[in-house]
Formats: structure tokens, sequence, C-alpha cells
């Protein structure tokens, strides 16, 4: 019989370390053993094998859905908006320690979805998105966790647009690429401490929609999404010279309405859509220009879910897993452990 296992990001297989300790009379080295060759050897000393799953955690309290933004502040993740059976407007926070939701103040922007979201300092940005109406959305808001509370800043400085992508990093925040009349490729820098935005040079590859972005050290990396045809090549922007560089290509297959998330000297990209809904999950690491891919998502495969980064977890979750016609939106939230 199959033992299981459930397994989170930092914890040590302490009880797995012992029994094969006691089996072979010395240690398994396990500051430099992976979870998966803890278990693969301790299936190989005893009768009795075990299956590593991926833990589950609370789901959205919220409604099902998917195109919804989420963006993480210390060990808090915040999550909201989207759609389902309807536009969404709602704004909620998880806690990872407990492992809980808590409803916050409502997004005071138009209810919508495929938004943009990034944290920076202690405070959360959302804005841009599709409300079901044209013109597209280009408000831009600042949520501060410690009063709950919204303030409009200035819009946006490029046209109005959805399925663009945001990331921040260092004291500024970057927003570009997307959809309005036409698949967009320019790329703007947004500084809180102004309020004001500023152009930049374009995004290096094809114009696009339902891309990726992560920032990582002092650089930013952008990539796959739709120019008409799904994509899957990989760049990397420097905002110290305004400077684009293409890199290797992402692992996977060409895809629209994936997720990325850094964590700790890597990015991680997974899900979306490819022509099917996808569950594959890839590692990059910047220093060598390289793919890994890893292990699969562990929940159903699904295009536009949510993915954010906590110091040592990445959570993913909600998202489209079936279709337009069963409206299968889910809001399942998962931690899996793909530090393997």
């Amino acid at each position: 019989m199959t033992r299981i296992r459930t397994y989170e990001i930092g914890t040590t297989l302490t009880n797995e370390l012992q029994i094969i300790k006691s089996l072979t009379g010395k240690d398994y080295a396990p500051e430099l053993a992976t979870a998966t060759e803890v278990l693969a050897r301790l299936n190989e000393l005893t009768d009795i094998p075990v299956t590593l799953i991926p833990m589950l955690r609370a789901p959205l309290e919220g409604a099902s859905r998917y195109a919804a933004v989420a963006a993480a502040i210390g060990t808090k993740i915040y999550v909201g908006t989207g759609s389902g059976w309807e536009y969404l407007k709602d704004w909620w926070e998880y806690d990872s320690y407990n492992n809980t939701w808590t409803q916050k103040t409502d997004f005071p922007g138009t209810a919508r979805n495929f938004a943009v979201a990034a944290a920076l300092g202690t405070k959360i940005y959302v804005g841009t998105g599709d409300h079901g109406e044209i013109p597209y959305d280009k408000d831009w808001w600042e949520y501060d966790p410690a009063t709950d509370a919204w303030t409009q800043k200035t819009d946006f400085g490029g046209s109005a647009r959805y399925c663009a992508v945001a990331v921040a990093l260092g004291t500024k925040i970057y927003l570009g690429t997307g959809f309005t009349t036409g698949f967009l490729k320019d790329w703007w820098e947004y500084d809180p401490a102004t309020d004001a935005w500023t152009q930049k040079t374009d995004f290096g590859g094809t114009a696009r929609h339902g891309a990726v972005a992560a920032a990582l050290g002092s650089k930013i990396y952008v990539g796959t999404g739709c120019d008409g045809d799904n994509t899957k090549d990989w760049w990397e922007y420097d905002p110290a010279t305004d400077a684009w560089t293409q890199k290797t290509d992402f692992g996977g297959t060409a895809r629209k309405y994936a997720v990325a998330a850094a964590l700790g000297t890597k990015i991680y990209v997974g899900t979306g859509d490819d022509g099917v809904f996808k569950k594959d999950w890839w590692e990059y690491d910047p220093a060598t220009d390289s793919w890994t891919q890893k292990t699969d998502f562990g929940g159903p495969a699904r295009q536009n879910p949510v993915a954010a980064a906590i110091p040592t977890k990445i959570y993913v979750g909600t998202g489209m897993s079936g279709s337009f016609l069963t409206n299968d939106y889910q809001r399942d939230w998962i931690l899996q452990n793909w530090n393997y």
C-alpha cells in the first residue's frame, strides 16, 4: 500500500531521513538531498512506497474566477477582480501563516478582468483591464493593507488596455504589452514618489497580449503570450540602460495566459493555453540562461490563474480549467514544492 505524504516548501522530511538512517546506519546528507531524492531512497529501502503530493491550501472564499490579479507583501497575498459568472471587484487577503482568507475593502474601480497588479514597498497597485465595454480601462489605484484603503492615482500613461503585464523593481513599477484595438508592445515606468508615468523603450519582442513577467535581481523578464500566434520568446529588460536583450526561449510550448513568479535566484513559469490548457512548470536560471522542467502544477490544467511568491513559497490558484461553455472557473489555492 502506498503511503501518501503532503510536503510543504521548506519542510525537512525528518521522519523519512530517520528511517533511512536506521536502515543504513548513516545519515543521508539531508542538507544535499532533495525531497524527491529522499523519497526515492526510502522507496528503495522499504516495501512501503511513499508518494509526494502537493499541499492544498484553503480555497479562495470569494467567487470562482479567472483573469484575476494577485500580489504579495510579506507573508500576505492579495487577490481580487477577475470574472466568473460576472465581472468582479472584491478583494481578499490570504494569510499564508494561518492559511486563512479575509475579505477586505472592494477594489473601487469598475468590476473587471485582465487587470494587472504589482506590490511595491508596503503598497499594492492595480489598474488597466476590461470591464466589458470599450474603451478598456486605464485607471490606476494604490491599496494600503495597513489601513485597508484605496487611493486613485494618475491614470496609466499609455492607452487603455487589457491583458498587459506589470512588475515592480527597485522603486518603480513597469507596465506594458496588452491589447486595445490591436496588440501592444509599449513599455512604461511608474514612479509612486511622483505619481508619474514615463514611456520607456518598447518591449523587444512582437506586440502581444497574455504574456508573463517577473523581476529578479536588477532585471525584468517578459515572455510568452499571443501576437496573433502563441509565442515562447523570452526577453530581459535592464531598467538601468532601458534596453532589452533576447534570451533563450521559454522551455515549454508556445502559449498565452500562463503565470510567472520569481523565487530565490530563479523564475518559474507554467500553466497557460497552447491550444489546450497546460499544467507544466518550468524553472529559468538567469545565471545560465537555461530552462529546466520541474514537477507539474498540482491542480488541474488551466489558463489565466494567478501566482504570487512570498519569501520561500509560490502559490497558484483560480483560473479556468474547463471552457467558456462549461464555465469551469476555479478558486482552489495550491502550495506545491517546486524545489526538487
